[in-house]
């Protein structure tokens, strides 16, 4: 998904970042950033609109079940809380598993 929103962004002050389960290396992505757009598949609930913002704290209660990351986002988020690692401005998309890249397309084409 990265990548197909890398080609659609104009260039300049943006950097898109292709991160696949990162764990707490996530942080190295975050430190000395100002706004930081993530964007992370979760399990939304039935009904929910295919991609949503929601408050990072919220992201545990949607992780994507069975998760492979030793440590998820959210708990990575909440870890560089702690050590005064998170960027200004923290804006968290989550994209519905079941519907990934397609609903993408629908709502930004």
């Amino acid at each position: 998904m990265a990548q197909w929103l890398a080609g659609r962004i104009a260039r300049g002050e943006v950097a898109v970042i292709r991160l696949d389960r990162p764990g707490p290396a996530l942080l190295d992505h975050l430190r000395g950033r100002r706004h930081v757009v993530l964007i992370d598949a979760a399990r939304l609930p039935p009904g929910s609109p295919p991609i949503v913002e929601l408050p990072w704290r919220d992201l545990a209660r949607h992780a994507a079940p069975h998760s492979s990351h030793a440590l998820g986002v959210a708990e990575t988020l909440a870890l560089g809380e702690a050590l005064g690692l998170l960027p200004e401005r923290l804006t968290v998309w989550a994209v519905d598993l079941r519907q990934g890249e397609a609903a993408v397309r629908r709502v930004a084409p």
